[in-house]
Parts: structure tokens; sequence; C-alpha cells
């Protein structure tokens, strides 16, 4: 059968050459090498060198023949070649064996031809030898699904081919499964004690991927080894492993006394990392002040006669379980009660006092000087009579007091700070109120603003106890 293979090869060359003998002077063709031997798995280069005799420049495409040939590739780096009259190009033909190539022995032709002439043309031929590194080789790997989902099983056939003549010798085979990130999660081996010459012998295993198997591309290694522990043949092939979303939730209720405690439960059953999970819960908006968070919600809104929660957990692992909790307890309305009462009682005392206001006006005098008016509310909103009311006033060394007053007139001190204004109340009734004036002006040009300190006001209350009120400062424009 080799003889006949080879025969053929012979004529196609020869009848290829006589085609071209018209042309023979026009182009030519030579090899370097003329023959190759070519082990199975590896690639070896022949360098093809065409001579243009013409007295033009032209372009000339190179074609091969047999393209394939029992596992045997072949390819150009480029299959066109320009070249200058009276030139030589050279360009380099690649011939690969796969790793289950047959031994054979075979003429390949090679063709060049003219793109401007088809009557220009050439031909030679080179001459391929195989041979096997090892007698068997993995022709192929296969799966009975094209995909999986997590928690499903797959199984893997791997096919072990000896294209020689003989049977093999012993061998060991190897079956890698790793991760998405590369870890290994489970070795096969087994022992191939022999493969018939001509044949192929089949090894299937199965592998059974866990519910929270990650999604994405697994890789299957396999590898061939003789009993010398040398690689014969190696092979990796990606598997994808799909996506499944499952959020699962769930709620337990403790009662204790007076209260509910209810704690909130969300696994995530899927293989993938889970991230804005939304959490809901309702109660009677009459039950909102009675609402104790563990986990504080991310926010607060009311449906109808209801309020809604709302948690928002980040992320959730495959297979991880997160828990919020929350208590609704009645038992802390006694709290509520009296923080009430209390923040009553505040607001009663807070309410029922004297208040001190202080405002001012602006305004220009007929003589055209500038003054600012300041004014003094006092107010008893108490139900009692205080006594000994006396109230005090500051001005800063950037203002001077007017010797003029429209009410009561104070008492004036110079301090080191700038002056202190006094007026004293014998008496202040229920809900009398006192307003007291004064006129002031810069102590100078000024362009900007004065800061006019708090007053105050100090009294006697109904229980002779001394008692104070403030009032806010003031920041005059100026």
């Amino acid at each position: 059968m080799k003889k006949l293979l080879f025969l053929f090869s012979i004529l196609i060359v020869a009848a290829l050459c006589a085609r071209s003998v018209l042309a023979a002077g026009e182009v030519g063709i030579s090899f370097d090498p003329t023959e190759q031997t070519i082990a199975s798995g590896d690639t070896k280069t022949v360098a093809v060198t065409i001579t243009n005799n013409q007295d033009k420049s032209d372009t000339f495409s190179v074609s091969i023949f047999p393209t394939n040939f029992k596992g045997m590739t072949t390819g150009f780096d480029t299959d066109r070649a320009f070249i200058n009259s009276h030139s030589s190009k050279q360009i380099q033909i690649s011939f690969s064996a796969a790793e289950c190539v047959e031994e054979f022995s075979n003429l390949f032709a090679v063709s060049v031809q003219s793109l401007s002439n088809n009557a220009i043309k050439s031909s030679g031929s080179v001459k391929i030898t195989t041979e096997r590194t090892f007698q068997v080789c993995l022709s192929d790997v296969k799966f009975d699904k094209d995909f999986v989902q997590p928690g499903q099983t797959l199984t893997i056939t791997i096919v072990i081919t000896n294209p020689a003549e003989s049977n093999s010798m012993p061998a060991t085979l190897t079956t890698n499964v790793k991760s998405v990130a590369g870890d290994t999660l489970q070795t096969f081996t087994d022992r191939i004690e022999t493969v018939q010459g001509r044949s192929t012998s089949q090894t299937s295993h199965q592998y059974a991927f866990s519910q929270f198997s990650t999604s994405g591309f697994y890789t299957f290694q396999v590898i061939l080894k003789d009993d010398s522990g040398k690689t014969i043949s190696e092979k990796s092939i990606r598997y994808r492993v799909g996506s499944v979303e499952k959020i699962v939730q769930t709620k337990d209720i403790t009662y204790g006394f007076l209260s509910q405690k209810i704690t909130i439960k969300v696994r995530n059953d899927g293989n993938g990392q889970a991230d804005n999970v939304i959490v809901k819960e309702s109660v009677p908006d009459f039950m909102k002040l009675f609402f104790f968070p563990k986990d504080s919600p991310s926010s607060e809104a009311t449906s109808g006669s209801q309020t809604v929660y709302t948690w928002l957990i980040p992320t959730i692992l495959p297979g991880e379980e997160k828990s919020l909790t929350y208590e609704l307890a009645v038992w802390n309305a006694v709290l509520v009660i009296i923080a009430v009462i209390l923040l009553v009682l505040i607001a009663f005392r807070y309410v029922f006092t004297i208040r001190i206001s202080k405002s001012y006006r602006k305004f220009v005098t007929v003589a055209g000087a500038k003054e600012i008016l300041v004014s003094l509310e006092v107010k008893n909103r108490t139900r009692h009579v205080l006594k000994d009311v006396i109230v005090r006033d500051y001005l800063p060394s950037s203002a001077h007091i007017i010797e003029k007053f429209d009410t009561m007139r104070p008492t004036i001190q110079k301090t080191l700070a700038g002056t202190e204004l006094l007026w004293k109340f014998e008496t202040l009734r229920p809900h009398e109120e006192r307003v007291i004036s004064y006129h002031i002006k810069p102590a100078m040009d000024i362009v900007g603003e004065i800061r006019l300190p708090k007053a105050n006001v100090r009294y006697m209350d109904h229980n002779k106890e001394f008692r104070k009120s403030i009032s806010k400062h003031l920041i005059v424009e100026i």
C-alpha cells in the first residue's frame, strides 16, 4: 500500500513537471533541503527559492499538493512572492506532524505560477518521511455533555490510538480535574497495559460537580506517560460549568416576656456570589415604637398602615448564610412613657421661665451720624412673680455707648474688655414684658461687622432660688 502511494506521488510530480517544460526558462524553483524526516508532534520547514528569469518584475503564487496527508499538515509563511527581474526570493514551507501521525514516506509537489501569465510556471517536489516518537498517542478527549450545571455529573472519555503495526508497550494515563482558579480538584490514574496495532483504546471517568461549584471554565488535563515516566502525549481541555442563582429566605420567631425576637436567615444556594441582596419586613405603624433591630435597616418607608423596613446585604458567597435580627418588645413602652414624661417636664421648665432676646436696628441721625439701636426684650413666661431681676449687657471695645436712652437708663461701667450695662427691676409679674434699649456707634470707621456679646438676666424665682437666662449674640454688619 505504501509503495502504491509513493508511486502515485511520483506520477503527480512528473505530470506537473511536464506541464511546465515550456516555461522552464522563465521561472525556476529549488528546495533546501529536498528531503525531511519529521517526528510525530514535531514541525520542520523547507526553504523554497523562486528565481524570476524574465526581463521584468513579476508576482508568483505558490501552492503545494497534498496540503494534508495522514496527519501531516502544511503551510506557507506567504503564498505570494513579488520578484524583480533576474532575481530570486525565498519563502518557507512548514510541515507539521500530528501526535497520531502515521509513518509514511511521500512526495509533496510545490508549484509556482506567474499571476500575469498563467503559462509561466514551474514545480518541484519535497520528500517527507515521518517517524513516530512513541507508539501510542492521545487522539481524542470527549465529554458526554456540552456543559453542566452545579450538582451534575460529567463523563469524560479519553481515546488512545496506536498508529503502528505492533502492539504498544505499557503506559500510565493521568487525568487531572482543575478548578477555575487552577487548583487540582481530583486526579484519575489508569494503567494501560497495551493498545493493539492500528487500533484505539478508550478510558472513561465520571466527575461530580458539587452544588456550589464555581461557574466558569474548568480544565481537564490528560497526560500519557511511558513506564520510565516520560511524557508521551498531553492535552488540556477547558470545560464550562453554568451559573445558578438561588437565594433562600427563612424566618424564625422566638417568644419572650412581652416580646418577639425575629431572625431572618438568607442563604445562597447558587454557585455564584450574590451581590446587593434585598430583604424586606413589614410591621404595623403602631409597632414602630417597639421595633428594635439588631442589624439596622438600610431604609424605612410607609405603605398604607404598614412600615416597611429594607436591609441591603452587599455580598453572600455560595453556600453562605447570613442572619438579620430584630425585636418587637412591648415592655419598652414603659421606657418610652418615662422618656415622654421627662421630655414634658423639660419642655415645661423651658417654656415656663424668663426669656431675654436681643435685636438691633441701624439708622442715620438728622446730623448724619451712624447709630445702632440695640433692644433687649425681657418677658416673664412663668406663673409667678419674679424678684430682684437684673439685666446685664456688654459692649466690645469696638463700639461706644451714646448717652441718650429711649427707655430706662442703665448703670454704665467701663471694663478692660469694653462696657458693661446693668438694669435692675424689683419685680416682674407673670407674663409681664419689659423692653429696654440703648444707642451705640462704632468706635472708628469699620468695614465689616461688629460682634455684640450675649445679654443675660438673673432673677429669683418663687422658690427663692436664683436662676439665669441668656440671649443670643448679635452680628451687626457695618
